[in-house]
């Protein structure tokens, strides 16, 4: 029953782990094609801004060449009225000359005057061709403004939606990267779960080194039991010894190899009764513990399981008494 429970948790943490890795792939896939998506956006965004302002450019251009085309023309015209006002006189100068009274001095000056009038009649022909021309060209002008003016309102529409796109883009990217980074944090603390964990089987299967003890504290993820009676160190499961010896301060230390990279460690006020090498059972004496030097006082002795030098939750190893 219990090897059957073991390999269910084993399966579904390995199923729980493979569907969170699959998660974090599909999250990071859809974070690089959105981050694309930005920067292809932004590449669009940059030369769509360049053309706009070139646009803008050429249609402020043509606004000052019609700008000075219409003073020209209004110039013109003005002037075209002045020559007809000065024509019209000298109509009128010319008609209401009696011809049969004329003098040969008014004859001269009639002649002057009728050379006069042709002359301004060629200027003013003149100046309304030039200004068919510059009318022709004002309406050239005003078409190239106006199909000027279309794009440059079609470029700013086409700029808005591409920065609106890019900002639904950016909201998107930023909830994905939250994803992401939450899902492969979860990835990474279920790998970690799963090299410190499923490599090893935990199991009740470890016995307390000591049976007659008045309390234990759990700290560090290991056990400190505290006795007052002179009594054996048990193996908490069969082994080999690996190591025998003393650390300053804190008494003898003995550790039994028990395969698969597991090693349970003793250590306190006892005196060991095994060397490096011995192959113990599981509870053979290994030690004895050793009379605390007053009777108000406790003798100590910490005990924990590791696996690969890390330290286990022993509590959840040793087996309840």
């Amino acid at each position: 029953m219990l090897r059957k429970t073991i390999l269910t948790y084993f399966l579904v943490t390995l199923f729980s782990f493979a569907t969170v890795k699959r998660n974090v792939s599909s999250l990071k896939r859809n974070y690089i094609n959105t981050k694309n998506k930005i920067a292809r956006l932004e590449k669009k965004i940059s030369a769509k801004n360049l053309s706009y302002v070139e646009i803008v450019k050429r249609r402020q251009v043509i606004d000052l060449e019609i700008y000075e085309l219409k003073k020209e023309i209004l110039q013109q015209q003005n002037v075209v009225k002045t020559y007809r006002k000065k024509l019209s006189r000298a109509y009128r100068s010319v008609l209401v000359q009696d011809i049969d009274s004329e003098s040969v001095e008014d004859i001269l000056r009639r002649k002057v005057l009728i050379s006069g009038i042709n002359k301004r009649k060629k200027e003013v022909t003149l100046i309304n061709s030039n200004l068919d021309k510059m009318s022709d060209q004002l309406r050239s002008l005003s078409k190239d403004y106006n199909s000027t003016r279309k794009y440059e309102d079609e470029l700013l529409t086409l700029l808005r939606q591409l920065e609106v796109s890019k900002n639904d883009y950016v909201e998107q990217y930023v909830k994905i990267k939250d994803e992401y980074t939450r899902a492969k944090d979860l990835a990474k603390s279920q790998l970690r779960k799963k090299k410190n964990k499923i490599k090893y089987t935990y199991k009740r299967d470890f016995l307390s080194p000591i049976k007659d003890y008045i309390s234990s504290e759990k700290k560090n993820r290991g056990i400190t039991y505290k006795t007052k009676i002179v009594e054996p160190v048990i193996a908490a499961k069969a082994g080999v010894v690996v190591h025998n010896g003393s650390l300053a301060n804190y008494g003898n230390v003995i550790m039994i190899d028990h395969g698969e990279e597991v090693i349970s460690v003793y250590l306190g006020n006892f005196t060991p009764s095994v060397s490096k090498g011995a192959k113990v059972a599981r509870a053979e004496s290994i030690g004895q513990i050793n009379a605390a030097v007053r009777k108000d006082l406790y003798s100590n002795l910490y005990f924990d399981v590791r696996k690969k030098n890390k330290i286990l939750n022993t509590s959840r190893l040793v087996v309840k008494r």
